[in-house]
């Protein structure tokens, strides 16, 4: 995924096939980015939840052991809701300024980067979505609990 959506960066942008800025991937500003991009996801996760996450049931935490940063809803939701919930943040800060570029307009290389990592840290909620609309039907009811998601119909 993040091939295919670097290749659609270079259709909007040819300027970033250039050896500077894949050397800049390396370089210290990259993990400020990714530290920089960890709130504004959890952000969008958590206004998805009920209640735009104002509820007892809504959570943000982090899991060291897996450094993992989450938002997560232990409560039970709507499978398509839970599926909106997952790839929110993949298309906010990923595909929209994408596709913003690909219409002509112009996009700092700094959100450039922060949709490319984005697209690394969707990751597992690219697994999950797929898990989600491969074994939940539509109408399902989900419940989170940890790591574990179970449904019923």
């Amino acid at each position: 995924m993040i091939g295919v959506t670097y290749f659609f960066w270079t259709l909007a942008l040819p300027e970033i096939q250039s050896k500077e800025f894949f050397k800049s991937f390396f370089a210290g500003s990259t993990f400020l980015i990714f530290v920089a991009v960890i709130v504004p996801r959890e952000w969008i996760h958590l206004i998805l939840h009920p209640r735009m996450g104002r509820t007892p049931y809504s959570v943000v935490g982090f899991m060291p052991r897996y450094f993992l940063f989450f938002a997560a809803y232990t409560h039970e939701w709507s499978c398509r809701r839970f599926a909106t919930c997952l790839l929110a943040p993949l298309i906010v800060i990923s595909f929209l300024p994408l596709g913003l570029a690909l219409l002509g307009l112009e996009i700092h290389p700094i959100l450039v980067k922060a949709s490319l990592i984005n697209v690394f840290m969707s990751c597992g909620d690219m697994i999950g979505f797929l898990l989600l609309i491969t074994q939940v039907p539509g109408q399902g009811r989900v419940r989170n609990h940890g790591m574990q998601s179970y449904w019923a119909g």
